[in-house]
């Protein structure tokens, strides 16, 4: 940055709470049909007041998941539930969709009973999306941020005002929260509704308090950063070290893997 980078929260082990989008990216691979939203955490530390070095670390299982099967899936599934009158199926309950399939047991309704019914099944749609050992890599965001350090955070109090308006109604009402275990149910949720009226008017007093970035609580640094990475899959440097540290029933630590940037431990459990 050509800016002095604000000062930013560290975590347990020293990492500077810096982070790409909020930690999630877009990406797309040549190999595997549509942009993919997935999270990329930054590992690094601050070189000197104007530099950040770390690494992106992306998971390799993040580059096998079949977007284009899976729109498809959707599309079929929706189509299937409208079909049976349920106009949105991600809004209906289980109740709704049994009745819709002629399943009178909807607490138990399984995926099979509605594969049964005639929806779509996920395993016709998704294919197996093997990585190549070489592709290429699109990376874009927008925004990097940072969290400032817990002594120059502002989030704004609550007023003492809507505080006492608050207590005023919990007065009203009749409530007394020294007693809250032995509340009943419509008593939580009248408790519940008066301090959402509370956040809710301390919102509109401070609108940015819920945003992420907010002024409060972060630094932030806005543009369009587009890469475009040839990917090469590079093993010369992994050395896997079998251990079988396991028990009588197959259970523990089978073997190490060392990379240039970890050691793993891979492990079994029966």
């Amino acid at each position: 940055m050509e800016d002095k980078i604000p000062n930013t929260l560290l975590t347990e082990d020293g990492t500077p709470y810096i982070r790409l989008d909020n930690g999630s990216v877009w990406m797309n691979c040549d190999f595997n049909e549509g942009d993919m939203l997935i999270d990329a955490p930054l590992d690094g530390q601050l070189i000197d007041d104007h530099t950040f070095a770390g690494v992106l670390r992306i998971d390799n299982t993040e580059f096998t998941y079949d977007i284009a099967g899976q729109k498809k899936f959707d599309a079929a599934w929706e189509a299937f539930w409208k079909e049976k009158g349920i106009n949105d199926p991600y809004d209906a309950t289980n109740e709704e969709m049994a009745a819709a399939i002629g399943i009178d047991d909807a607490e138990n309704m399984t995926l099979e009973d509605e594969i049964a019914a005639g929806a779509p099944d996920e395993k016709d749609y998704l294919k197996e999306i093997k990585i190549p050992d070489q592709f290429t890599l699109k990376l874009k965001f927008s925004q990097i941020t940072g969290q400032l350090p817990e002594e120059e955070q502002t989030v704004p109090d609550i007023p003492q005002e809507l505080r006492d308006e608050r207590d005023q109604a919990v007065a009203d009402a009749g409530l007394n929260e020294d007693d809250y275990e032995n509340f009943t149910e419509e008593q939580q949720e009248t408790l519940r509704l008066i301090d959402q009226e509370m956040y809710n008017k301390y919102t509109k007093l401070y609108p940015d308090v819920n945003k992420h970035p907010n002024k409060y609580e972060n630094w932030w640094v806005d543009g369009d950063w587009d890469f475009t990475i040839p990917v090469e899959k590079n093993n010369a440097q992994t050395e896997t070290i079998e251990i079988q540290a396991v028990d009588s029933d197959g259970n523990g630590v089978t073997s190490l893997t060392k990379t240039p940037f970890e050691i793993t431990m891979n492990t079994w459990m029966n």
